[in-house]
């Protein structure tokens, strides 16, 4: 017999080795393949634990998982960051995204061991009846996969959210798998890795038991035959989609060149008074280089000018000056607004031509919360200080097109994380932009991976509407990424070597079809017919789960002839 003091070890063992292996999955690490038997071990755990256990190794196995792939928030302490305050911000991301994972534990133990807070597993053979049992193991395969996804969306979705490194983002160089993004966005290639996931767990869970007791019966395995049908069918159908969905070639096409100008000026001298005139002149030595390649559109990244761009008269007229006759820039800046002798600052994209800037602008609308904002600093004003920025920015309320007047083009700006966020891209095409424009700045995080993992985000906006993307990033990934989530041969290259691109500008064609293309599935409808009510049926059932405990000890409590009323002990 194994004492349960190892029985317990075992189990947090392989709830940290999930968390682990999954983290591979994902940048700066190259084993995507991980993310397809990562959560194995702790399926495995769920099924042997209740529901309230379940949870805690939930939470640990994530909690390990957000502490690796979110260790770039330590390169906050080298922009500037106080180091207290950056390790408490690494640890309690890490800690509340953890939650999440904890709740999926718990629900799928309760496949197992039925919809009770505290019930202790049985231990009856796979091979016979279980009343207890909610699911026969089929049903199971699938609802796991339903069940993480409802996780993801609540993770992204919740208290403003946090849509990052979902786990069909970690698949994001594997083309004929993301394909199927267009019908339900990341969510679906999430279900594919964990569809896998579950079937492996399912079939060693039978294997063993198989191996333990001899008077079992051998049996095929269906989940495993299912998982494996299902993912060769979609690697099969991917590749088709890839294939009509490369980018088109000939007369049909309207091909816009665009230069996106990469400064690399690091986070703390960006507001400098004595870099001021440094950064201006390194933009526009950048950006005179980028003309010699005659492009359509120039972008500079996010925050790129150390003051507002169309109000500083050096600054704009350095803009027009650059612009000319025949260039439009695309210049991401703070944006200073006087109403009734109040100040009110957005993080916004500006297009400039030699007339000076181009009305509408477009407002960031997703605002970072303690980045570019304090919650509650419209209560208690005096929080704005606390802001790394010095100040707190107002959001955007509304979606804008630019638009390429000589070419018949039209684009939207997505600032920072915005491209991490699904449903900013869809409003953008659904208003006509043809392609997007990422504007960003990693300078925060310079030297870590934050901006490669940032990046594979914005794969998925593109083969979720069947737009190509630009990124421009001062520090981070600039690159091209076409209609089917491919990246330019620069960027696979350099990010396979190093992890990062340090080049100072990029030059790259962006290839938009003539002829308007039907929308997808996921553009027309959203989250609406799968990853919201995936994440609505499983927040209520964690809320059944854990509130039925309590009306279940009050209501024995109040039941007459209750053991505390006989004096029983």
């Amino acid at each position: 017999m194994v004492s349960p003091k190892v029985v317990v070890c075992l189990r947090v063992a392989a709830a940290v080795a999930s968390g682990g292996l999954l983290a591979l999955a994902f940048p700066p690490f190259t084993s995507t393949e991980a993310a397809w038997f990562a959560l194995v071990p702790l399926i495995l755990c769920a099924r042997a634990v209740p529901p309230r256990t379940g949870f805690g190794l939930g939470w640990l196995s994530g909690f390990v998982f957000w502490l690796i792939t979110l260790g770039w928030l330590l390169a906050m302490r080298d922009a500037g960051g106080p180091l207290v305050l950056v390790l408490l911000s690494w640890l309690f991301l890490a800690a509340a995204c953890a939650v999440y994972t904890g709740v999926f534990t718990s629900l799928i133990s309760c496949l197992w061991h039925g919809l009770s807070w505290t019930n202790k597993p049985s231990v009856k053979s796979e091979t016979t009846f279980d009343p207890d049992a909610m699911l026969p193991n089929l049903g199971r395969l699938f609802a796991i996969p339903l069940i993480w996804v409802g996780c993801e969306y609540l993770r992204s979705t919740l208290f403003t959210g946090f849509a990052w490194n979902t786990l069909g983002v970690s698949q994001y160089a594997n083309l004929p798998v993301i394909q199927f993004a267009e019908f339900g966005g990341v969510y679906v290639v999430s279900a594919l890795c964990m569809l896998m996931n579950a079937a492996l767990a399912l079939t060693g869970v039978s294997v063993v038991s198989r191996l333990l007791d001899r008077r079992l019966k051998r049996r095929v395995h269906p989940e495993l035959m299912v998982g494996l049908v299902i993912c060769g069918l979609a690697w099969m159908f991917g590749y088709r989609m890839v294939v009509a969905n490369a980018p088109a070639t000939g007369a049909d096409v309207t091909r816009v060149r665009v230069a996106a100008i990469q400064s690399n000026i690091p986070q703390g001298d960006k507001w400098q008074a004595v870099t001021e005139n440094e950064i201006l002149q390194t933009m526009y030595d950048l950006t005179e280089k980028a003309k010699l390649s005659s492009p359509d559109l120039i972008i500079w990244p996010e925050t790129a000018m150390p003051k507002p761009a169309d109000r500083d008269p050096v600054i704009r007229s350095m803009i027009c000056d650059l612009a000319g006759e025949s260039e439009q820039i695309l210049v991401g800046t703070i944006e200073v607004r006087e109403q009734n002798e109040q100040w009110t600052c957005y993080n916004s994209a500006i297009l400039f031509n030699g007339d000076g800037p181009q009305w509408p602008y477009y407002r960031k609308a997703h605002l970072v919360p303690f980045g570019e904002y304090i919650p509650g600093d419209t209560i208690f004003p005096a929080l704005e200080r606390l802001s790394p920025i010095g100040y707190s920015c107002k959001p955007g309320l509304t979606n804008t097109v630019f638009h390429l007047q000589e070419l018949g083009v039209a684009f939207s700006a997505l600032i920072c994380f915005e491209d991490t966020i699904a449903s900013l891209s869809r409003y953008s095409v659904r208003n006509g932009a043809q392609f997007l424009v990422n504007l960003t700045n990693d300078a925060w995080f310079e030297g870590s991976w934050a901006g490669w993992q940032h990046m594979a985000h914005c794969v998925f906006r593109c083969v979720e509407n069947r737009v190509p993307a630009v990124r421009c990033a001062n520090f981070g990934v600039s690159c091209y990424i076409a209609r089917d989530g491919k990246l330019d041969s620069v960027t696979t290259d350099s990010l396979s070597q190093s992890g990062h691109l340090a080049l100072d500008y990029r030059v790259g064609e962006v290839v938009v079809p003539t002829k308007p293309a039907g929308r997808t599935v996921y553009n027309r409808f959203g989250d609406l017919p799968f990853a919201l009510p995936c994440g609505t049926v499983c927040a209520l059932l964690f809320m059944f789960l854990v509130g039925r405990g309590p009306v279940l000890r009050l209501r024995a409590k109040r039941r007459p002839g209750s053991a505390r009323e006989r004096g029983d002990t």
